[in-house]
């Protein structure tokens, strides 16, 4: 079934397991309102998501780091192919590259992406200990944000038009100076 351009959802921020984090991450970027930009949790609709994620332009995926670090892991996703597609099986999460190879398989496209890896973990002291939920969280927002900006320039006419909602309490000037990718 073809959607309409107009209602087409060309960015989706793709939270691959259910977590406290990642509905936190969903609820904020659905709560941004921005048209053409949507989350999805991946539960128990796997096979709706896989084809909603095919007609999209863009999509971020969004996993724990199972590594110690202390900030956010963002690395590219290249481009997926029917052969690369793994064997369906019960994991805690949905590889993004599973979902990527899913849907090119099915629909024959899938979009451009990129895997956010979220800190969970940090060495500190020379011991492993968890990272504030908040502060995971928020990395993952401003660096949303930033992809959403740069990439909605590429199929918006005006951006200005659905700005991004402030969501942050520091001067705009030092959000954007504080957030590099990787």
């Amino acid at each position: 079934m073809s959607v309409p351009t107009s209602h087409k959802t060309k960015f989706w921020i793709v939270c691959c397991e259910v977590t406290e984090a990642t509905q936190a991450i969903a609820s904020a970027v659905d709560g941004w309102q921005l048209p053409g930009v949507r989350s999805l949790l991946i539960d128990q609709s796997r096979m709706a998501a896989i084809d909603q994620l095919a007609q999209a332009n863009y999509a971020i995926f969004i996993t724990p780091y199972t590594q110690p670090c202390s900030r956010m892991k963002v690395s590219p996703l290249g481009t997926a192919r029917p052969a690369l597609a793994a064997p369906a099986t019960f994991q805690t999460f949905q590889s993004p590259a599973a979902l990527l190879s899913e849907a090119h398989s099915r629909h024959g496209q899938s979009p451009q992406s990129w895997w956010f890896q979220l800190p969970i973990t940090e060495v500190r002291a020379r011991c492993i200990q968890p990272i504030p939920i908040g502060k995971s969280v928020a990395q993952a927002l401003n660096k949303i944000e930033v992809f959403v900006r740069n990439y909605r320039l590429a199929i918006t006419p005006n951006p200005t038009h659905h700005p991004l909602p402030e969501h942050h309490s520091q001067p705009r000037q030092q959000q954007l100076a504080t957030v590099q990718l990787s």
